[in-house]
């Protein structure tokens, strides 16, 4: 596709582009950094939720529940785009491996750890649950992305979360 045919599509003139992205590779770069900026404030937006959970049960419905409630369109897209791309894009694919994975990862571990400490589950192996959680977040916003392009998903991303969500449940509050 070239900047022309981009133009094209979203209805503005080549010249346009060009003022802001000298090339198509320019702008795709562009692109990728915004997923990786929306990655970060999606993660501030986390913490500050998880500040206010008390509860094992609270922390995990935090976890579960605010991917659930991403609702723009475009940061679906952006997080579905860098996890595509990493195959064929070294930016791309340093983008989800420190960002999309190792930062989301050690973020739900430390904060798994954190309830530990204060007694509010047993011990459990924190970096195991936490990239288990965050691959379900990376097809749970591919679900989103089904959802958006009026495609239906083979399960739902709420149903996903919330199966999950007892497992670990089970895993770190047995009864």
């Amino acid at each position: 596709m070239s900047i022309r045919d981009i133009a094209a599509v979203i209805g503005i003139k080549p010249s346009s582009l060009y003022n802001h992205f000298e090339s198509k590779e320019a702008l795709f770069d562009a692109v990728i950094k915004h997923a990786e900026d929306l990655y970060l404030l999606y993660f501030q937006h986390l913490e500050t939720m998880l500040l206010s959970a008390t509860t094992f049960s609270e922390i995990l419905d935090v976890v579960f529940l605010e991917p659930i409630k991403m609702s723009n369109t475009f940061t679906c897209y952006a997080f579905s785009l860098v996890q595509t791309e990493q195959f064929r894009y070294n930016r791309a694919s340093m983008i989800f491996t420190n960002t999309f994975l190792e930062y989301s990862i050690n973020f739900f571990k430390k904060h798994f750890e954190d309830c530990i400490a204060k007694g509010l589950c047993q011990p459990f192996d924190c970096r195991t649950v936490s990239m288990i959680i965050m691959h379900s977040v990376l097809i749970g916003i591919n679900l989103r992305v089904h959802e958006y392009l009026e495609q239906h998903p083979p399960y739902s991303f709420a149903e996903m979360f919330n199966d999950l969500k007892q497992v670990i449940m089970r895993l770190a509050c047995p009864e």
